[in-house]
């Protein structure tokens, strides 16, 4: 069976710093798959949230 994951690149211009997030299609990220890439782009997990 062929996977048809892929990863999209998440950048955050204001420091110029990215991150690779997996892209399963309609399955949701793990909570910590999605707040690891926040922290690598210098993002505060909770004003993400409130955005």
């Amino acid at each position: 069976m062929r996977s048809s994951s892929s990863h999209r690149k998440w950048i955050n211009p204001a420091i110029r710093q990215g991150t690779v997030i997996p892209d399963w299609g309609a399955k949701d990220l793990k909570l910590g798959t999605l707040r690891a890439a926040i922290r690598q782009l210098g993002l505060d997990w909770e004003e993400f949230t409130k955005a």
